[in-house]
């Protein structure tokens, strides 16, 4: 039996005799000084690196540097000559690339050393290869980011070889910018290190506990044991450390066990214990190595490719070098970079996910924005997503990954859910500035009910750098802890790339150490996948039931002005999306007549590079001046493309006499159509005026009408205009003195009076739409936001509103069928020209269960304004007369309602939204919309409708939206509450016609005279038909994609939608010409449900027709397989 220990009696006995209590405040502020600071010299600090060299005959520095603009391939580099290069050298300007060769052999003396690196710090990005192209690790020189250290290893450190290096001339987050401009574009960079060091092993895992156990005193509670202990420990560590007696690091070591346990480091500390079957189940943190790496931001698309490789390339050494690391990255875009690119590390990266340890996330194109990208494009990222990823790696993603996306729209879990996705996870909500999000882990259900798990990681970050304070916010900051207590726990450098580092990992064991210590204050930690997390959350909440719900919108109350910054670029986005709706609506009519080849490989091709600019940072206009010069050259590029294969598909058509467009909506239309007179032939000029129903006031232009009522899909000149104008009424336009003017169709009439719009009056209702004493027009604002300039939009803003009146108005069309006049506006150094029209005939054709008397005109405004201004904000705003708690916003595939009232804090942050092609203020019986054709900003305050058009942001693009910009809205007032024709109405705003065929014009007598057929139609069980036949397309399934053969079958896919919250039933038509084997309903993805083959029956001209039932809000897919 061993001896008690006994306390010595005599007190002299000690080393000191007399020991004062200790003083908590000079203990925590000596702690600082042991790791670099004032005393670097002397402190830890010190003796990390044993020694280092950059004598020539150990390490040898050649330099080739490419023009700048060209980025060479490794094989390309590798054949030029490389010059005597020096440390100090300057390379540049911004975004050049230059390769470096080192010819290196480490000295005898350091061969069994056992740790002896490379450091090469070029206070830029780089990536490492080996003579045979093999990319080893990326390099990131410069800033607290530094990660300059290669570690040699084997052969390295005994035999000479040769690496090359990759230069490129930007940081981990692009060019430095002082945030008043652009990045300087000519900076250079100086190569500050090229080295061979040997570094002192102990002396580095003496840092590592070091800062584990500051973290502990840091982060800690101070009336707790972990946090008191790792106080006591890291002073005694302070007094114990002398720089020149190297034993005592070990000493150190030694007693940072008393907090990590003894002997932690030789035992596998994330090894189950043995009474346990699962000891990692009940691990509080779930740690997961990521790298969120921008498509683009503050670097352009080309920069992207490489920090994929450098990051992704550094992770597979890791995942060699720590068997319990997890790697999770999402984007298939950048996997397809990486394949293309750099198919050795691809094929590297492959192997690694097949293991498990490399998991591809999200199932999307691009990490994209939620709230501007059309429902039909959203639904394309995981079209084309899941597509690359089932292909490249045999399964869909289960899980849609987006931390940082700047909005969530209301329709995320039913798309995600239809695209195989169970959960889903975000990040940037944590950032909302009003509230606070009161859920970590909860239940979001969508506008048509689908529900999806979702997490928020409570660290309140996707880029931890794996400190003690984030493994402690991951449980204290969990609001969720009563029945879900565990939180995933994202660590890496992010956004510009890079990902989890060596010491991040060492960290997270210590942690773990702590806690196997019995100091269950720090909390439980393991590495797993974002998979395994969801599924423990699933089990633990009995499926969810346990958890909170959220219903409908997730607002982020953050980064508004992104809705509006780079109004190009978001014109573009919402052309294109229109402009391959009616490329793939008119190619998969014509593959259907037997002579055309659906261009599957084309579309594919102008698909990818628009789903690739829907990136979080780019279709906002939060990106650099370059990035948006790409962009713009994308969109050119589809655009162009794309109208080549409209013109041809269209050529493949049967030819009917009058037709002169196609209509790709689906719904029947008569509208007034300007066609410009200039630059046509003396025939096609002779025919449009021939055809027209009013030329223009100065005979430029012709106006015909233009219809296709049974929604055949063929637009024709209206064979009896005449008889058109008989049911409703020529429009007017009156100069009444004083500068007022007055235009008037059948049921509406618009004054403008000193400059604004005085009144918008409804004839037949005999009500005034705007609001008493009030106007409408042009509003500006100042914009100077606290921070993150160009995402930014302060409620503030509002209240430094000014009124711009037009001080010129003109009378350019009087009618009968077309009204307008043009309204020109000069404000600071901007100036503004619209022209405000009203036409005879209304907005749609058919106005769902409406009476035609209740049809009304659009007043529309097409703008060009040349926009010079800087940090100002240009809307339009109607002050109506209307009440009503809520204003209604088109988002995908449905309306997502908001409130126009400020009661609640909830409710002020909602200042400034997104919307689609409309917003719309109803009361029970009347409604006001405005449409637009390419803004997405939106706010709605009591009965005021706000658009935001314009806005100047500084940063970071110094001269964001500066210069000219063509756009048009619309007022389009409504009897009842919102319906279907306000939909229709916005869809027929957002797709003009445009006339294709001249040579088909025929005299109004005779125009109309053939008959075409739709390949499919819907036709309503109801009383106003709210579904929408949004999409038709050829199914993926026909076509060969990758390794894998199509199936040889004629399939096409329909994608429809409930519109406007309304159960409803349509019934589906196929046409008579169609042989239709069977109609299935899919999932978002194209593939078949079980039980998934509708009853479908004959329809009396011999087509097929199947009934289909819409929840509220629901998408619903149908493939129509044709007959072989």
């Amino acid at each position: 039996m061993p001896p008690t220990p006994q306390l010595p009696r005599l007190a002299s006995s000690a080393h000191r005799p007399v020991r004062g209590l200790s003083i908590r405040s000079q203990d925590e502020r000596r702690l600082p000084d042991f790791v670099g600071g004032q005393y670097a010299a002397y402190n830890l600090s010190s003796v990390l690196f044993e020694d280092r060299t950059d004598d020539a005959s150990a390490i040898a520095l050649y330099r080739w540097s490419p023009p700048a603009g060209e980025k060479p391939s490794f094989s390309e580099a590798v054949k030029h000559k490389f010059e005597k290069a020096s440390k100090g050298d300057l390379m540049g300007p911004s975004w050049s690339n230059h390769w470096c060769k080192l010819d290196i052999a480490v000295p005898a003396k350091w061969q069994d050393k056992e740790w002896v690196e490379l450091e090469f710090d070029p206070s830029c990005e780089g990536m490492i290869f080996d003579v045979n192209g093999k990319a080893l690790q990326g390099i990131t020189g410069g800033g607290d980011m530094r990660r300059v250290d290669f570690p040699l290893k084997g052969s390295h450190k005994t035999k000479p070889f040769t690496l090359y290096i990759e230069c490129s001339c930007n940081g981990m987050f692009g060019v430095p910018s002082d945030h008043t401009g652009d990045p300087d574009p000519n900076r250079s960079f100086r190569l500050e290190s090229c080295d061979i060091v040997v570094k002192r092993p102990q002396a580095w895992r003496l840092l590592w506990d070091w800062e584990v156990l500051r973290g502990c005193v840091n982060e800690m509670p101070k009336d707790g044991v972990l946090q008191n202990k790792a106080l006591w420990v890291c002073n005694k560590i302070m007094s114990t450390f002398r720089r020149n007696d190297l034993k005592t690091i070990d000493q150190c070591r030694k007693i940072a066990e008393e907090v990590l346990g003894t002997d932690w480091e030789r035992s596998d500390i994330y090894a189950a214990k043995k009474s346990e079957v699962n000891d990692d189940k009940d691990a509080l943190v779930w740690s997961l190595g990521h790298t969120h790496i921008d498509t683009a931001w503050l670097w352009p698309f080309s920069a992207t490719q490489q920090k994929v490789a450098r990051s992704w390339s550094t992770q597979l050494d890791l995942l060699e070098r720590y068997p319990e690391y997890k790697f999770t990255a999402s984007s298939a875009i950048q996997f397809q970079w990486l394949e293309q690119l750099y198919p050795e590390l691809f094929e590297r990266v492959k192997k690694q996910v097949e293991a498990g340890r490399f998991v591809p996330i999200g199932g999307t194109w691009v990490e994209n924005d939620a709230n501007m990208p059309s429902g039909e494009a959203f639904a394309r990222q995981f079209v084309y997503g899941q597509r690359y990823f089932k292909s490249r790696f045999g399964k869909d993603c289960d899980i849609f990954w987006l931390p940082d996306t700047f909005g969530y729209n209301a329709q995320i879990p039913q798309l995600a859910r239809g695209a195989g996705c169970q959960s889903w996870l975000t990040q940037k909500l944590s950032w909302s500035s009003t509230n606070t999000f009161p859920s970590n882990s909860f239940v979001w259900v969508g506008l048509d009910g689908s529900q999806i798990m979702t997490h928020m990681p409570p660290a309140d970050k996707y880029d931890s750098r794996a400190g003690v304070d984030d493994i402690r916010r991951s449980v204290t900051n969990n609001k969720n802890l009563g029945v879900q207590p565990k939180a995933l726990l994202l660590f890496g450098f992010g956004d510009g790339g890079g990902g989890p580092t060596a010491p991040m990992l060492e960290s997270f064991r210590r942690a773990r150490a702590i806690h196997n210590a019995g100091f269950t204050e720090m909390p439980k930690l393991a590495h797993k996948t974002a998979g395994s997390f969801f599924d423990n959350i699933l089990e633990a909440t009995e499926l969810g039931e346990r958890l909170p719900t959220w219903q409908g919108e997730i607002y982020l109350e953050f980064h508004r002005g992104v809705q509006t910054s780079h109004g190009s670029i978001k014109k573009w986005n919402r052309k294109l999306e229109i402009l391959l709706h009616n490329v793939e609506w008119v190619a998969t009519c014509a593959s259907l007549q037997g002579k055309y080849t659906y261009p599957k490989s084309e579309l594919d091709s102008l698909w990818e590079p628009l789903l690739q600019c829907q990136f979080h940072d780019v279709l906002p206009g939060s990106s650099i001046r370059l990035v948006y010069d790409d962009a713009e050259k994308i969109y050119a590029d589809i655009d162009r493309r794309a109208k080549k294969l409209l013109a041809d598909a269209s050529h493949h058509l049967p030819q009917t006499d009058g037709v002169v467009s196609i209509n790709t909506l689906g719904i029947p239309r008569r509208e007034l159509v300007e066609v410009s007179i200039n630059e046509k032939s003396s025939h096609e000029a002779e025919a449009l005026r021939r055809a027209a129903v009013q030329v223009s006031g100065h005979g430029d232009s012709a106006f015909l009408l233009m219809e296709d009522l049974g929604a055949d899909g063929r637009l024709m000149s209206c064979p009896s205009p005449a008889t058109v104008m008989r049911g409703i009424e020529a429009v007017s336009i009156n100069e009444d003195g004083n500068g007022s003017f007055t235009m008037r169709s059948s049921n509406i009439s618009i004054k403008v009076a000193h400059g604004r719009i005085a009144s918008i009056y409804d004839i037949g209702e005999g009500r005034e739409l705007i609001a008493p004493g009030r106007t409408a027009g042009l509003s500006i604002a100042e914009d100077y936001s606290a921070q993150f300039d160009a995402w930014e939009l302060e409620s503030y803003s509002l209240d430094t509103m000014e009124e711009i009146r037009f001080d010129r108005c003109k009378i350019a069309e009087r009618g009968p069928w077309r009204a307008s006049m043009v309204l020109e506006a000069s404000f600071g150094k901007s100036k503004a020209s619209i022209i405000l029209s009203l036409d005879a005939v209304p907005a749609t054709a058919v106005q769902g269960g409406k009476s035609g008397s209740d049809a009304r005109s659009l007043i529309r405004f097409d703008a060009e304004v040349d926009w010079q201004e800087k940090h100002r904000f240009l809307r339009f705003e109607v002050p109506t007369s209307l009440q009503s708690e809520t204003a209604s916003f088109e988002t995908q595939f449905g309306v997502t309602k908001r409130p126009t009232t400020r009661n609640t804090t909830w409710e002020a942050a909602k200042f400034e939204v997104a919307a689609h092609k409309f917003c719309d203020l109803s009361e029970a019986n009347y409604g006001l919309s405005i449409l637009n054709d390419c803004k997405y900003g939106h706010s709605a305050e009591g009965g005021t409708l706000r658009l935001s058009l314009l806005k100047a942001a500084t940063y970071p693009d110094a001269h964001q939206d500066e210069g000219k910009h063509t756009f048009s809205f619309a007022i389009y007032p409504h009897v009842g509450a919102l319906g279907s024709d306000v939909v229709t109405a916005a869809r027929i705003f957002n797709n003009p016609v445009e006339v294709s065929d001249l040579s088909a014009l025929r005299p109004a007598s005779v125009g109309g005279a053939s008959k075409a057929e739709a390949p499919f139609s819907i036709e309503n069980c109801g009383k106003e038909c709210t579904v929408v036949l949004d999409t038709m397309k050829r199914g993926e399934e026909d076509f060969d994609y990758y390794k894998s053969k199509g199936s040889g079958r004629t399939t096409v896919v329909l994608r429809l939608y409930e519109s406007l919250g309304a159960h409803a039933e349509v019934m589906l038509k196929s046409s008579s010409k169609l042989d239709v084997n069977k109609l299935v309903v899919t999932n978002l993805l194209e593939d078949a449900e079980e039980d998934s083959v509708l009853e479908q029956w004959e329809t009396e001209d011999g087509g097929a027709s199947v009934m289909l039932t819409f929840r509220p809000f629901e998408v619903k897919t149908i493939k129509a397989v044709l007959a072989a």
